[in-house]
């Protein structure tokens, strides 16, 4: 047993032995084979990290470890590779473009080691996208066709070199260039249809139909949509059916066919629950139905289909673009019914939850509604705060509008310019005397339009200078009769007035009541007349409380019930303002007692934003033809209120008609 043990132990001591005899160069090619398996091993971990992180800071931390490595290994396609397909994650989930941007820039560094044209072009495609994404057009074109240009002739190549062309075609649309994107969708069209790619040669003709709509030219939409749903139909290709029958009824509704366009909103909804497509779309076309409905005032059935979208929403079937579709248009739903809080409630809601996702049109829309909410509570300043916001963006669309289809008729006509120059240089070489003649009568024609046009032009300076000098006229002439007013009824107070009390107390001495009485009376006729030719009391009492007492003294001495509701303005005006101001309510107030046979009149005086005073003066009297009677030479009281409307810088708006109420609205600046 011993002599076994011996032995043991002597095999063990020789293999130790064995191992700590390796040659130094062993040793180093073994320490050089672990540092290359080390890097190797790295990559491969950060890749795993990489594509299991959801955190972006780890994500970027990361991917920049990662290409480093690799670039110094010098292995470029591997690095572009990778980088394409971190694109698509950093748009997608993490919505990054910027670092998006930063790794193809670095990659872009690299590029004339990139031998796979594939990768190559896409790097530049995806930089187009991460541009096109931050609204930076230029820079997308710009890299978009390079990108074109660095695609090769392979079968991959062109499927994303249609890709590229299609990005092209939908930046030339954003910067409203109709007429070469449009060319540029065909064109990928064509590498669509030669690659058999069915879904994108459809989808692209579809683009091409929303630059038709978007520019007004439904009736081509319809016609080329109509095209398109007989193909898929023929070829049983129902993906994406459902939008253009939804899109044929929009082009419908826009040139007023309500009988196709209900038809077709009808299809679109069939269509989608025939097709269960669990993409939260069904209750989009059924809020679309509930809204056709709306439009023609039959609220029973518009409320049926509403609360069908209803039940998909609760079920958690409808997208935020359903949702928020939806919204809307119960909102108007509820308008209708008369519910105005629910209705109020619900479009501020939509109002604010669609407020950063671009949809212009909805917003006009609620802001609309709730203006019209507003002002059927009588909430007279948030109405004025959200009709601001529906004509800004109402405007702001019809910009948007008008640049879209002048820009698509402008390049129409320079593409039909360049023909025709081509052609008529032809025709200049046969007929040079011709030119020379035409061009004769072409500059004695500028000539003459720039005579007409000077004349035009002068004319009008001479208009508005007449015009500047009667307004000034206008003013100063009622500046000069309130400063006659105010001397007349000073005499009138200090002179006679004084004569009168003189009187008054000597005959007291007599015990002449009678005569006391008539005195008394006359120099509260005279006090009167005074007050009438200039109102001292603006000095004294301030203009609110001018106004209230003017209100209290013609609803005493009239028939008609005048009442008010006036804030507080006294300190913010000056004394020509102060003045014009009470003499346009005096005014008004006096033609509703003469002529309006009204039994009651209301004054309004409201400050707005503490820069704007708005007036509103209405009677239910028998009402007058506003035109006619400004016209009229008798008709003084009419001119006087809109020149002092004008002195104050302000807009005048009378509604009235015969036998019909009148309301008189003035809205103008404090400064």
């Amino acid at each position: 047993m011993k002599q076994i043990n011996i032995l043991y132990l002597c095999l063990s001591l020789f293999y130790s032995y064995s191992i700590f005899s390796i040659n130094k160069n062993s040793i180093y090619n073994t320490n050089f084979n672990l540092t290359r398996q080390s890097k190797e091993l790295q990559l491969r971990s950060l890749d795993s990290l990489i594509n299991k992180t959801k955190d972006v800071k780890s994500f970027k931390n990361y991917t920049l470890q990662y290409i480093n490595i690799v670039l110094k290994q010098n292995k470029h396609n591997i690095a572009a590779s990778k980088i394409l397909n971190w694109c698509s994650r950093l748009e997608v989930e993490f919505n990054d473009y910027d670092f998006a941007i930063l790794l193809l820039n670095k990659l872009e560094k690299h590029k004339k080691n990139i031998n796979n044209t594939y990768l190559l072009g896409g790097i530049f495609q995806q930089k187009a996208k991460a541009y096109f994404n931050k609204n930076n057009f230029n820079k997308a074109f710009e890299n978009c066709n390079i990108s074109i240009k660095s695609y090769g002739k392979s079968k991959k190549d062109s499927l994303y070199k249609a890709d590229a062309i299609f990005l092209k075609g939908q930046i030339l649309v954003k910067k409203n260039n109709f007429i070469e994107a449009i060319k540029n969708y065909e064109l990928a069209s064509i590498y669509y249809e030669n690659l058999n790619d069915l879904h994108y040669t459809f989808f692209i003709k579809t683009a091409i139909i929303s630059i038709y709509s978007k520019i007004g030219l439904n009736e081509i939409a319809i016609e080329k949509l109509l095209d398109i749903i007989d193909k898929k139909k023929s070829l049983k290709y129902n993906i994406g059916l459902t939008s253009n029958y939804y899109n044929l009824a929009i082009n419908y509704r826009a040139i007023d066919d309500t009988k196709k366009y209900k038809e077709y909103l009808d299809k679109a909804l069939l269509n989608k629950e025939i097709s269960k497509d669990n993409d939260g779309f069904i209750p989009y076309y059924q809020t679309a139905i509930a809204e056709y409905y709306l439009q023609y005032d039959s609220l029973n059935k518009a409320e049926k289909y509403l609360n069908k979208a209803t039940i998909q929403i609760k079920n958690s079937n409808a997208n935020s673009l359903s949702i928020d579709y939806f919204n809307k248009t119960k909102s108007f739903y509820l308008y209708k019914k008369n519910q105005l809080k629910s209705a109020l409630y619900l479009a501020q809601k939509t109002l604010s939850e669609i407020e950063n996702n671009g949809d212009i049109n909805s917003k006009k829309e609620l802001n609309k509604l709730i203006f019209d909410i507003y002002l059927k509570k009588n909430d007279s300043k948030n109405a004025l705060k959200y009709y601001l916001s529906y004509t800004q963006t109402k405007d702001s669309i019809a910009k948007i509008n008008t640049i879209s289809v002048v820009n698509y008729y402008q390049t129409l006509s320079e593409k039909e310019k360049e023909e025709q120059l081509k052609n008529d240089k032809i025709v200049l070489l046969k007929k040079n005397n011709k030119t020379k003649q035409q061009l004769i009568t072409a500059i004695v024609i500028f000539t003459l339009l720039v005579f007409i046009i000077i004349y035009l032009y002068w004319n009008r300076l001479i208009f508005l200078k007449e015009k500047k000098m009667q307004v000034d006229f206008s003013q100063k002439l009622l500046l000069a009769q309130e400063e006659q007013r105010k001397r007349i009824s000073k005499d009138l107070h200090d002179g006679l007035g004084h004569s009168l009390l003189l009187i008054k107390n000597k005959i007291l001495s007599t015990n002449d009541l009678y005569t006391v009485n008539l005195i008394n009376e006359a120099l509260e006729e005279m006090r009167s007349i005074a007050r009438i030719l200039y109102p001292f009391q603006l000095k004294g009492i301030g203009i609110t409380s001018a106004l209230e007492n003017l209100m209290r003294k013609f609803d005493k001495n009239s028939d008609t019930f005048i009442f008010g509701d006036i804030d507080s303005i006294d300190n913010l005006l000056n004394v020509e303002q102060e003045v014009n101001v009470f003499r346009i309510v005096q005014e008004c107030l006096s033609n509703i007692i003469k002529h309006a046979q009204a039994n009651s009149a209301r004054v309004t005086l409201k400050l707005i934003k503490k820069n704007h005073i708005y007036i509103k003066i209405q009677d239910n009297g028998i009402g007058f033809n506003y035109l006619e009677k400004l016209n009229e030479d008798k008709c003084l009281g009419l001119k006087t209120i809109n020149q002092r409307v004008d002195f104050l810088k302000g807009t005048l708006n009378i509604n009235c008609l015969k036998k019909n109420n009148t309301v008189i609205k003035i809205l103008f600046p404090l400064k």
